[in-house]
């Protein structure tokens, strides 16, 4: 176990800028209703309906292009979702913000009635004797989608017919992960085949089975021309929600998934590798950590005592500013998700010698994009990302974590009581760490949009880089009716990976003023991370975090060693600079939490060439069917361009192999043709030659 001591540093920042102030109610007794209004259309003319979702308050889910949204009057950021579709396969989800900066009282208000969730199928392994193709609309988009923030759960399907037109043997549910590429087994007496997109059908002969592509005519997906939110006549919206970076520039748009992307592509999986998780399930999850006392079958929380809130949490996690064993540090992670970031971390061993740990971070735009210097989003000049973080800074008693404030997670390790006062343990009677979803004004939020790709779930939101929690979850199926958290799949608190970072250029909080609050945010991960790693049996993990934390500060010194490499893995000079040039920058964020388990792994223990590389993060099953429709491979083209699992790490990584982008700084180093060669240089007999490349 790593020693228990306490630094004592400075903490300027926190004490001269009051980043951290104690919980402030921000509740008051009114509250507004907004309108909202969405202009879509369709290039076919189908009528579209429309599914509206928010992040808090209540907006009323009518099947109108203009709805109302209670929303909570008080500071922050606040989000409405709209779902738009055309009842023959064609999805397009818009998002508008409302800023409540401007506002200082809040109310509760009862939570939205949501549908259940619908189960997800996956289609069976190829086999010989088959026919192969696509099948996407007439605008070339595919024909699905995986919502569950709506609880929206459509696929297209394919299925042999006789000579009369009637179904033979089982219908084949496409995967919308696969870019509307399928493969069905050949039935001798099939004259036919039957595509079936929801409203919308496609007969096709046997005579043009060789076509490859197969297109439903008459439909596409609709675009949403633009949104609003009015108050009292008054324009008050967000819209589009920066950063507004044009469709065609970030390589994440031939993966589709963003909001308003008309471009042909699956549903977003970023963030999203060990599956998504639904609403009902999130509720499920919260009853079990003690967040809540009951859910109703949709999802919704229920039960005489409300949920827990965040100055409830910060209080019983003593992360409250009223310690000096809380440490904090501001900037911008860059190469994660790209947002402006206010974290804070507490740490103290109790008598069993455990240490009780809490963390949380407030997140906040990221900066802006320039249309002309910066038109990517990221690559922001140094003023562009001193003023995202001023205004972290501009803290009061109305503004407790500063302006613009998304949502605030928090992770724990630490007893925990329930709202209804009941101790909360593991299986096993073991503390265990917890994810927690804080809207602006403290509200307990069962979702959180980090990345611009739709609102993700807990815990599978936050397990796709923390690691663990197994347990809770199967992937698409949601959290379990039942359960107990189970301490040994725990996931983890992520070091804090400074060179991915972005810091005021003034001070003091640049880098260097805030390299030893850094250090002792690092030192607090890597104290409970090699104790939950003890804890869960292992002992690999704990050695990777015991070489990573005294690798980045060797002899306990406060600044961080960006050079540092696990020579023990890598232990040639190609293989130290693909680390330097691609793991550190691309990989580490997430894989640090991840101990090999057969489809993920820590890359300070295994060198990732040697684990395989070539569908997960080069598409080569896609590359290959761009090259040549019949070597369609619809599994494989699903797990295609799965990392890096974060849009922004993947688009950085994409761009550094194109020296043309605008904004990106001249000698930027080419990560996808670093992997390829390295690849390449440690074949395995008969193993092809990787290309990396997106087609």
């Amino acid at each position: 176990m790593a020693s228990a001591w306490y630094p004592f540093i400075t903490r300027a920042i926190v004490l001269v800028f009051g980043l951290t102030v104690p919980p402030v109610s921000v509740r008051g007794d009114d509250s507004v209703t907004v309108q909202v209004s969405v202009d879509a259309s369709e290039s076919f003319g189908n009528k579209l309906s429309y599914h509206w979702r928010a992040t808090d308050g209540h907006i009323v889910d009518q099947n109108s292009a203009t709805t109302n949204w209670t929303l909570q009057n008080g500071p922050g950021m606040h989000f409405a979702y709209v779902l738009v579709s055309n009842g023959k396969g064609g999805y397009t989800e818009g998002r508008i913000a409302v800023n409540t900066d401007g506002n200082p009282t809040t109310t509760v208000v009862p939570h939205d009635q949501y549908p259940m969730a619908q189960p997800v199928s996956v289609p069976p392994t190829v086999v010989s004797g088959s026919v192969a193709g696509t099948l996407v609309l007439e605008d070339q988009s595919v024909c699905a989608t995986r919502n569950p923030f709506f609880g929206v759960n459509v696929t297209a399907s394919v299925q042999f017919a006789d000579n009369g037109g009637k179904p033979i043997g089982d219908p084949l549910v496409l995967n919308p992960y696969a870019y509307g590429q399928f493969v069905i087994d050949d039935n001798a007496s099939g004259v036919s085949l039957v595509f079936t997109c929801e409203n919308a059908t496609l007969t096709v002969p046997r005579s043009s089975f060789g076509m490859g592509s197969f297109i439903i005519r008459g439909t596409g997906q609709p675009e949403v021309k633009s949104m609003s939110a009015t108050l009292n006549g008054k324009e008050i919206g967000i819209f589009p929600v920066p950063p507004v970076v044009p469709l065609g520039i970030l390589p994440s748009d031939y993966l589709a998934g963003r909001e308003s992307n008309k471009l042909i592509g699956p549903p977003s999986q970023f963030l999203a590798f060990k599956g998504l998780d639904t609403r009902a399930g999130s509720c499920q999850y919260y009853k079990s950590i003690g967040a809540v006392e009951d859910c109703d079958k949709s999802g919704n929380y229920t039960g005489k005592n409300p949920p827990l809130t965040f100055n409830a949490w910060r209080k019983q996690a003593q992360i409250d500013g009223s310690s000096f064993l809380e440490e904090s540090a501001v900037f911008i992670n860059k190469t994660d998700l790209n947002l402006t970031r206010d974290h804070h971390f507490f740490q103290i061993q109790n008598t069993a010698q455990m240490q009780n740990s809490a963390a949380y971070v407030c997140n906040h735009p990221g900066p802006a994009p320039d249309p002309k210097t910066d038109p990517t989003g990221l690559f922001p000049s140094p003023l562009a990302v001193n003023t995202a973080i001023d205004d972290v800074l501009q803290v009061d008693a109305l503004h407790p974590h500063g302006r613009n404030v998304i949502a605030c997670v928090a992770m724990d390790r630490m007893p925990i009581t329930s709202v209804t006062g009941q101790p909360v343990t593991g299986a096993k009677g073991e503390q265990f760490v917890r994810f927690l979803i804080f809207g602006p004004n403290g509200d307990l939020l069962p979702s959180v949009n980090l990345d611009g790709n739709g609102e993700k779930f807990v815990p599978g939101a936050c397990v796709a880089c923390h690691g663990g929690a197994k347990y809770f979850r199967t992937i698409f199926d949601g959290f379990p009716e039942t359960g107990t958290p189970d301490p040994d799949l725990g996931s983890y608190f992520l070091p804090y990976d400074v060179d991915n970072f972005e810091f005021h250029s003034q001070h003091p909080l640049t880098k260097l003023d805030q390299q030893s609050d850094l250090f002792v945010l690092n030192y607090y991960a890597w104290n409970v991370n090699e104790e939950i790693a003890i804890t869960n049996n292992q002992p690999n993990q704990a050695k990777a975090f015991d070489n990573l934390f005294n690798g980045w500060y060797p002899n306990n010194s406060p600044v961080f060693n960006s050079t540092w490499v696990p020579n023990t893995v890598y232990k040639t000079s190609d293989s130290q600079s693909f680390y330097l040039n691609v793991v550190a920058r691309s990989c580490r964020t997430c894989h640090i939490a991840n101990d090999f388990d057969g489809s993920f792994a820590n890359f300070e223990l295994h060198d990732p060439v040697t684990l395989g590389l070539s569908d997960y993060v080069c598409g080569e099953s896609l590359a290959a069917y761009t090259a040549d429709p019949s070597k369609v491979d619809p599994e494989g083209s699903a797990s295609s361009y799965l990392m890096p699992n974060s849009r922004v790490i993947f688009d950085r990584f994409w761009l550094s192999g194109r020296p043309s982008t605008v904004g990106q700084p001249p000698g930027t180093v080419d990560q996808p043709t670093i992997l390829k060669n390295y690849y390449n240089g440690n074949l395995l007999p008969n193993e092809p030659p990787l290309s990396c490349h997106l087609p």
